[in-house]
């Protein structure tokens, strides 16, 4: 009586392996890809946020000054009113695990013009080094690198 043909241990053990080196790599992988979504999502999050300040300083909403500014390296506030008294609007955070490297910021908009003091670059980033770079100019032009 014949045997069967099966599987060795050894062409077994090989198959696991490649399946383990596959997995192990697809993990990786998508750990890469949900660090640069969630950088995106931040940045994206951040520049919003900083338009809105812009387009209510424009508009005179409430007929005060409106601003962004840093509370630590995840959360950032809207604000309205001036640099000595003001109100919080809207807390923000980015996504874990970005973090805005910045050490401080308030990004004030005028009144009427909506114009800021001067140009100005927050810097977001994640542990594995990724980077992008929200900027706003004078005018409020904001761009995200």
């Amino acid at each position: 009586m014949k045997s069967k043909p099966a599987l060795s241990l050894i062409e077994l053990l090989l198959v696991m392996s490649l399946i383990a080196i596959l997995g192990l790599t697809s993990v990786v992988a998508f750990g890469t890809f949900r660090q640069k979504q969630a950088l995106a999502a931040s940045a994206q999050e951040l520049a919003d946020t900083i338009s809105r300040a812009h387009i209510y300083s424009r508009e005179e909403k409430s007929a005060t000054a409106w601003a962004v500014k840093r509370i630590n390296s995840q959360k950032y506030v809207l604000i309205s009113g001036s640099k000595t008294n003001n109100i919080q609007q809207e807390m923000h955070q980015t996504e874990a695990p970005v973090y805005i490297l910045n050490n401080s910021y308030e990004i004030w908009f005028n009144r009427a013009t909506g114009d800021t003091n001067s140009d100005i670059k927050l810097n977001l980033t994640t542990p594995n080094g990724f980077l992008k770079t929200v900027e706003v100019s004078e005018n409020g032009i904001i761009k995200i690198n």
